[in-house]
């Protein structure tokens, strides 16, 4: 069986040799073999994978595809894609500009689906509140707390032993 791990690692070539990195890395490791490529016009070729980088630096995993305002749907259902987006928002750390930035796209979603822009400040100060609630107290509700799930064979007298416990 033949089994190959690959890692993807960025330096800056500047502060660091990279000849002489893997050169470390190879006498260190003498059984392992260390090679590495260097990217041409932003793009990088890994696995079967060729690696673009682009000026915003992040995935596009949103569609623009959202329910309308005026649709019959539930409120919660037409909220979650909101939610999402000002939860990726909040959580991924961007500059003050690249924030404001997003903020007004998600701002633009909302006014061109029909909601007030009024909704997502709502939902940020929501979101904001919630995350400076949870981090200010060593209190957790019992929610929080996981519950332990196991799976395990099925065996007469365990199992019933269990379901009486």
């Amino acid at each position: 069986m033949w089994n190959v791990d690959d890692i993807f690692a960025v330096f800056d070539t500047k502060a660091i040799s990279l000849d002489n990195f893997v050169a470390k890395l190879n006498n260190r490791f003498p059984t392992i073999q260390f090679t590495y490529e260097i990217k041409h016009n932003e793009q990088l070729q890994f696995l079967d994978v060729l690696v673009t980088r682009n000026s915003e630096n992040k995935k596009e995993t949103v569609t623009l595809r959202f329910i309308l305002n005026d649709s019959h749907h539930p409120l919660q259902h037409k909220m979650v894609s909101f939610k999402f987006l000002i939860h990726r928002l909040l959580n991924c750390p961007l500059s003050k500009e690249r924030f404001e930035h997003e903020k007004k796209i998600i701002k633009n979603i909302a006014r061109n689906y029909g909601y007030s822009v009024h909704l997502i400040d709502k939902l940020i100060r929501k979101h904001t509140f919630k995350r400076t609630l949870y981090n200010s107290t060593t209190f957790r509700s019992d929610t929080d707390n996981s519950k332990f799930v196991s799976n395990c064979r099925y065996h007469m007298n365990l199992n019933m032993n269990i379901v009486t416990i």
